[in-house]
């Protein structure tokens, strides 16, 4: 067996890999939209397992300007197809000079991939937290209701960026896995992204200021197109009112407006309020996924 740097020569066959085993996997940076992006000789070192000119493995480090602030990398992919430790150990050997530039490194993985948890907690990665994937079927909503002084205002590229990081950066804090804060130049990257939707950012206003926010963008899964919500955030002053429901709402109208009447959502496991206050607008659970991490 050999193990391959990913570089411009074989970046195919690390993508034919990626495409090919993907649907058991958090599929999130491994779309044909991301794939297409990476840089494997910069920021997401790569490597690929070979037995027999057949590629039986793969594992890829994301290590963009974000994940760096906060000392940490994110696994784009870490697989093995068939799932032998040997090919697990020797990728992750590959890759671990990479890694030694953080403090952790991790991925999720979805709570059914019983043979890739094996793998990765037998080289001593840890459960760090566990994520829920919500979906919501093309149901109606109930109507916003905010309180007078309250009022929604669209997100304008270009100069609505410092409210949009001012409110997300507060808000998610203490959030496991988003407590890096985010900049404006990163902020100001949104509205270039292939699921952005004009629109679909929206700020609540309270007197003139801005206290909230929510986001929705176009995700495809599981064969249909859905509207992406999140993040909402709300500044601690505003929270625990009610007014989480509502962003929530002006999101679901929003994806509408777009024609995307089914919904999707990310949520922390621990977040037992936002899981309530989701379910309760008609968001089922759809997958768990775990996070694994590995302390260097």
């Amino acid at each position: 067996m050999d193990i391959i740097q990913v570089d411009s020569s074989n970046v195919g066959a690390f993508i034919d890999y990626c495409r090919a085993n993907r649907k058991s996997l958090d599929d999130t940076f491994l779309i044909d939209d991301e794939l297409e992006k990476m840089n494997p000789e910069n920021e997401d070192p790569s490597f690929i397992a070979i037995e027999g000119a057949k590629v039986v493995g793969a594992v890829s480090l994301k290590m963009d300007r974000y994940l760096l602030r906060g000392n940490r990398a994110r696994f784009r992919i870490f697989h093995s197809n068939p799932g032998l430790p040997e090919v697990y150990s020797n990728l992750f050997s590959a890759i671990r000079p990479y890694a030694d530039k953080v403090e952790k490194v991790f991925l999720f993985l979805p709570e059914t991939a019983l043979e890739a948890r094996e793998r990765v907690a037998e080289l001593g990665f840890s459960i760090e937290r566990y994520a829920y994937l919500l979906t919501r079927k093309d149901l109606p909503s109930d109507e916003i209701s905010i309180p007078g002084g309250f009022s929604f205002k669209e997100f304008v590229p270009g100069s609505s960026e410092k409210d949009y990081c001012h409110i997300r950066n507060i808000a998610f804090s203490g959030l496991a896995g988003s407590e890096t804060p985010l900049t404006e130049k990163e902020a100001g990257k949104i509205a270039a992204r292939d699921d952005y939707l004009p629109g679909g950012i929206l700020f609540l206003y309270h007197d003139g200021s801005p206290v909230g926010l929510v986001r929705v963008a176009r995700e495809f899964y599981n064969g249909n197109h859905y509207a992406l919500i999140g993040p909402i955030a709300l500044l601690p002053a505003y929270q625990k009112r009610g007014l989480g429901r509502q962003l929530l709402r002006a999101g679901l109208q929003a994806g509408r407006k777009f024609g995307l009447v089914q919904a999707i959502l990310s949520v922390n496991a621990e977040n037992e309020n936002a899981i309530h206050l989701y379910r309760s607008e008609g968001f089922e659970t759809d997958e768990c996924f775990i996070s694994y991490e590995y302390i260097i």
